[in-house]
Order: structure tokens, then C-alpha cells, then sequence
């Protein structure tokens, strides 16, 4: 094995020290205005350690007053630049999304009915569960002029529908844009879609775009104000989690569970486990679903405490927790693409390169648009490169190699 130079592939730890310099900061201020160590913050700035924990680049964004992505340097598409085809899809449905605006007019006919937009829709949720968010974006972009239409249109009936349609294609969209790094996109989107669900009066698709909304706060390291969103829809959807209302149980157990997150990003596992706890009694009732592509269940629970433990320096019962963990219950690929990534960098945390390294692989085969653009991902390949023996170096190297790090 040739010897690295840390310094090789640090982009993360040179945008901190860049931003820090910016400031006019010392590493101790910012450090303790982080709460992480001098020596530790020092580390990560000359890239001798990763920084593939979304707590702590939360930590330091706050610190250095800026947002995650300023951090990571998400980019779209593949490793070494964003793939034109991705890049002018994502644009054509952020583009669509935003100009099927309720309070504005159409502009274009509704000369496609109902019935086959809903078809489209379905299509656009498999395809995003698969996570191949070429397809879902282009679909996306044929899909919502033609919602748009029926949504303003005279028909009442046709335009509810198209309004409950355009509420489950924001959130697809949005996440969409999160997986390709456009984190701006993704919060207009998610604003979007909460108007659109209050236009239609639908408490449970309230929910469902303030869950999406969350996840916009936390992709930007914004925990207390994804927190602040949940907890204010929970109360709303609250009356219609009995199980009488479609999707309102799964709707209130994702909502539960993204409290509980950013609770656990703050430091208070008690307290997070608490929402968890609630989460799990809906999860008993309803099963492992696929219900408005949210995947609510009591497997879709374990990847969440998977995630929490590893970002929240209990690898250990991460790696523990996921042993025992079956992740082909969930049918949504995305999700188990999740699991595995967070599987491997736990196991990445406690020094099992090998394992790690396969852990990834999986998920890269599994979903490589989700995958390769992953700043975290990254990160925990760096880390991984530092600690390999020459058994997994083959291996490590292939996938370094396609997500553009340096070895």
C-alpha cells in the first residue's frame, strides 16, 4: 500500500479551515463553541480525521455560522462533477415543482385525466424507492403541469385529487433534490408542499409535508427547527392516528420519530427514546408498510435507532442493533440502502474495515445514485483508506475510486 497523504482528498476539513479563517476564529473558540475538542476540531481540519458524523458537521456549521452543505461541498451526480442528464432533470422538476403553485394559474391544460396522472405518481413513488432519481425527476417534470392544471381547475373533485397528488410528488421531489446536494431546492419545495396541503385542508398531508420540511431543516443541520416543525404537526395529526384516516398512524409514527432524531441530536437519548417508544406502539399496530411511501414499521424504527447510535458515538450498539436487524422487510430499496450505510459506518467506528468496506459496497450496489454523491459516505471511505490492511484494499480502493477519493 502507498502512502497517503491525508491532505489529499480533506475538502470537508479545507472548507472549515477556510470558513474559519473567514471569521477570523482559532481553533479553540470554535471548538468550544461546538463542544468538541481543540484537538479533535484540528484533526478534522487537516483531514487525519473524517468528518462522516452529521451531529458533530452540524456542531461545527453552527459554529462557523453557515449551513452543512457550505461544509461537505454536496455536489450532484457522480464523484468527479454532476452528470448533465441529472443536473437538467433535477432543474426541469425543481422547476415544475415551483411553478405549480396553487394561488397562480396554470400553464398548460389539463388535456391528461386523473386517473392516468395517478398512474404516473405511482410510477413516480416506485421509482424514487428504487432510488433512481433520474427517472423520478423527469417523470416529475411531465407529471406536475398537468396536476397543476386539474389543481386550479373547475372540476372540485379532480382538483382535491391533483392536490393530494402534488403533496406526495413534492415529497418526492424534495428528497430527490436532497440526494443530489441541491439542500435550497429541497426547502422551497417542502414549503411548497405545506401550502398546497392546507389549500386542500387534508390534516394527514399537513403532516406529511411538515415531515418533509424536518427533513429539509435536519439535510442542513438545523435539528432544533426540524424538531420545532414536527412537534407543531404531531398536534395536528394527533386526532387522526386511530387507524380511521388512511396513512394517519404512519404519518404520526414518522412524525414521533423525527422528534425523537433531533431530540437524540441534541444529546438527550432519554428523551429521544420516549418518542421512539411512542413510534413503536403505532409500529405494533400497523406493521412494516409502504404507506404514502413513508415505509412506517417496526423495521423502518430499527434504522432509525441504527442511525441515531452511530451518529451519537454508540457505534457499538449500532453495529449490535443491526446485526440483529432484518433489513429485507422494508421493501423500499432507499431505506435499505440507508441501513446499509449506516451499518457500515458504524462498523467503520469501532474498526472493522472489512466489514465496513462490504457494508458500503452493498449500498452502492444497491442504489449508486444514492450512494456516490453522499458526503458522509465519503467521509467514512477516507477514515476507512487510514485504517485498511492490505485484505480489503482492493475492495476499498474500487469504490474509492468511483466516488472520487483519493487513496
Amino acid at each position: 500500500m502507498r502512502t497517503r497523504d491525508p491532505g489529499d482528498d480533506n475538502q470537508v476539513g479545507r472548507n472549515i479551515a477556510m470558513r474559519r479563517a473567514l471569521l477570523k476564529k482559532s481553533i479553540r473558540w470554535c471548538a468550544s463553541t461546538a463542544g468538541i475538542s481543540d484537538s479533535t476540531w484540528s484533526r478534522i481540519e487537516r483531514g487525519v480525521i473524517g468528518t462522516d458524523n452529521r451531529f458533530t458537521l452540524a456542531k461545527i456549521a453552527e459554529a462557523l455560522d453557515c449551513d452543512v452543505a457550505a461544509l461537505t461541498g454536496a455536489t450532484l451526480g457522480p464523484a468527479e462533477g454532476a452528470s448533465a442528464a441529472m443536473t437538467g432533470a433535477l432543474h426541469a422538476a425543481v422547476t415544475a415543482m415551483l411553478n405549480a403553485d396553487p394561488d397562480f394559474p396554470a400553464t398548460t391544460a389539463a388535456t391528461r385525466p386523473i386517473g392516468e396522472l395517478q398512474q404516473s405518481v405511482d410510477l413516480i413513488a416506485s421509482r424514487r424507492a428504487l432510488c433512481d432519481y433520474l427517472a423520478v425527476c423527469r417523470l416529475i417534470s411531465e407529471t406536475v403541469p398537468a396536476l397543476h392544471a386539474h389543481a386550479v381547475g373547475r372540476d372540485a373533485v379532480a382538483a382535491g385529487q391533483a392536490l393530494a397528488m402534488l403533496v406526495l410528488v413534492a415529497d418526492a421531489a424534495a428528497f430527490s433534490a436532497r440526494y443530489n446536494g441541491d439542500l435550497a431546492a429541497m426547502a422551497l419545495i417542502g414549503e411548497l408542499s405545506r401550502r398546497i396541503a392546507e389549500r386542500l385542508g387534508d390534516p394527514v398531508l399537513e403532516g406529511l409535508a411538515a415531515y418533509t420540511r424536518a427533513h429539509a431543516a435536519f439535510a442542513s443541520g438545523l435539528y432544533p427547527r426540524g424538531l420545532l416543525i414536527a412537534d407543531r404537526a404531531v398536534g395536528l395529526v394527533a386526532p387522526h392516528a386511530d387507524g380511521s384516516v388512511y396513512g394517519g398512524r404512519e404519518v404520526m409514527g414518522q412524525l414521533l420519530l423525527t422528534k425523537g432524531f433531533a431530540i437524540y441530536a441534541g444529546g438527550d437519548h432519554a428523551g429521544a427514546d420516549t418518542f421512539v417508544r411512542q413510534a413503536s406502539v403505532l409500529a405494533a399496530e400497523t406493521g412494516d408498510t409502504a404507506t404514502l411511501n413513508l415505509h412506517f414499521g417496526p423495521t423502518n424504527i430499527e434504522f432509525w435507532r441504527i442511525a441515531m447510535d452511530t451518529d451519537g458515538d454508540r457505534a457499538d450498539k449500532a453495529v449490535a442493533r443491526a446485526e440483529n436487524t432484518d433489513p429485507t422487510r422494508v421493501v423500499s430499496l432507499s431505506r435499505r440502502t440507508a441501513f446499509h450505510v449506516d451499518y457500515g459506518r458504524a462498523l467503520g467506528r469501532i474498526g472493522e474495515v472489512e466489514a465496513a468496506t462490504k457494508q458500503l459496497r452493498m449500498a452502492e450496489r444497491a442504489a449508486p445514485q444514492r450512494v456516490r454523491p453522499d458526503p458522509l459516505v465519503r467521509e467514512t471511505l477516507r477514515s476507512l483508506v487510514e485504517a485498511s490492511r492490505r485484505s480489503t484494499w482492493a475492495e476499498l480502493r474500487g469504490m474509492c475510486e468511483r466516488m472520487g477519493v483519493h487513496y
